[in-house]
């Protein structure tokens, strides 16, 4: 496989997590153990979490979103209550070198004597299916990561030989927050303000408008824009057909396209100098897969916020704050 496979999660194998795959099952089968099966949620976070190591140059069970391994199975829907483990490799691109690291790996505890966690997660007979993820980084200290999640309920699977599920309706947009959600404290900062929120999606995709949450004190013309993270304007546009309160939404005169695994601002302009806040961002981010709000600290301050005229990029932070704004995301 040519170097740079995606950070993007993918519900396919490849060639050598196809092999991996049939040695972890021949090794179990060895053992009086039977086969694991494919999760459709487990490999798309396990992939998501190869990919992220591969881009951000880092090893841990940790993401780089401040998640572990089963805060980020369960954003990729893995959520139900069963045993759960993580295996994590860096170094070779092929399945060979990678099982026998996992499977030789001594994994010392504080007294020196060897536990063989990789291996007992590899034979842990309580699993029945798994996910396998395995990506490539350029510039990344070991250039291959790959990542095994594991899960002891059967929940949607590839089929026979690892076939990709019909994707999901291609006109099916997203959200980070849900309709439903509504902000309990609002702000008076006695002038024009830019509000923002640090976002990032697992797949590349495109931002078809701007939502902000409006209390009824936040009067007047709104305008909403897409930015990336150092500044550089997206897109742009204006608010009509506005309620007194509650979720608006701006649709773009044409999409703009993002990248994955990229950190862009979304922001909305208000002169009334009143608005939603909340802190929902200061001790974790909002996830709905693929979108992420950051938590604050992740990629500096999220929300963000800038006072004076419409069309200035938000560049000030205060820890946690959420404004309540919101992307519409298509794949």
């Amino acid at each position: 496989m040519a170097p740079g496979m995606g950070s993007a999660q993918t519900t396919t194998l490849d060639s050598e997590q196809s092999a991996f795959l049939t040695l972890i099952n021949n090794y179990r089968a060895q053992n009086g153990i039977g086969p694991l099966q494919v999760s459709i949620a487990l490999q798309q976070s396990s992939q998501w979490m190869s990919g992220d190591m591969a881009a951000k140059n880092y090893f841990s069970h940790t993401d780089s979103l401040g998640r572990d391994p089963f805060t980020r199975m369960a954003a990729f829907g893995y959520s139900y209550n069963t045993t759960k483990g993580e295996n994590i490799a860096a170094g070779y691109s092929d399945a060979q070198s990678t099982f026998s690291q996992w499977q030789n790996a001594c994994d010392a505890d504080a007294s020196g004597a060897c536990t063989y966690a990789h291996r007992k997660n590899m034979l842990n007979s309580s699993y029945k299916v798994m996910g396998i993820g395995r990506a490539y980084g350029a510039s990344a200290t070991y250039r291959w990561y790959w990542t095994t999640d594991f899960g002891g309920y059967v929940d949607q699977t590839l089929g026979s030989g690892a076939t990709t599920p019909p994707p999901p309706p291609a006109a099916t947009s997203i959200s980070i927050w849900p309709s439903t959600s509504y902000p309990s404290m609002y702000l008076t900062a006695g002038g024009s303000l830019e509000l923002g929120v640090k976002f990032r999606s697992d797949v590349a995709g495109k931002v078809t408008g701007i939502r902000f949450y409006k209390i009824s004190a936040n009067t007047g013309i709104h305008t909403g824009s897409l930015w990336t993270s150092d500044g550089r304007l997206l897109g742009t546009g204006t608010f009509t057909n506005e309620t007194a309160s509650g979720w608006q939404t701006l649709t773009f005169a044409a999409p703009v396209a993002i990248s994955a695994n990229t950190t862009y601002v979304a922001s909305y302009h208000t002169n009334s100098g009143v608005a939603a806040v909340g802190f929902e961002l200061q001790n974790s981010g909002k996830d709905n897969p693929p979108l992420h709000a950051l938590q604050t600290g992740v990629d500096g301050y999220d929300g963000v916020y800038v006072f004076g005229a419409g069309g200035v990029f938000p560049c000030q932070g205060t820890s946690g704050y959420n404004f309540w704004v919101d992307i519409v995301f298509m794949q």
